[in-house]
């Protein structure tokens, strides 16, 4: 750790990089967590929850072959 923060101490590019990557994924669970809670506030059907559940069942099922 003490590495990291001494690289992004000096590394000027790296840090903003790292920064709106951090900044970027809160603002897609900020979309997600808003998404969730309106359609638990409708009481209706997500469209999306088919998706995100293939998706999910997908996800590191497929290994490299080396």
């Amino acid at each position: 750790m003490d590495k990291l923060k001494k690289e992004l101490a000096a590394d000027v590019g790296m840090s903003l990089t790292l920064c709106a990557m951090q900044d970027s994924y809160v603002r897609i669970r900020e979309k997600r967590d808003r998404h969730e809670t309106q359609v638990a506030a409708d009481g209706g059907r997500d469209p999306y929850a088919a998706m995100r559940a293939n998706q999910q069942g997908q996800f590191g099922s497929q290994r490299p072959n080396f």
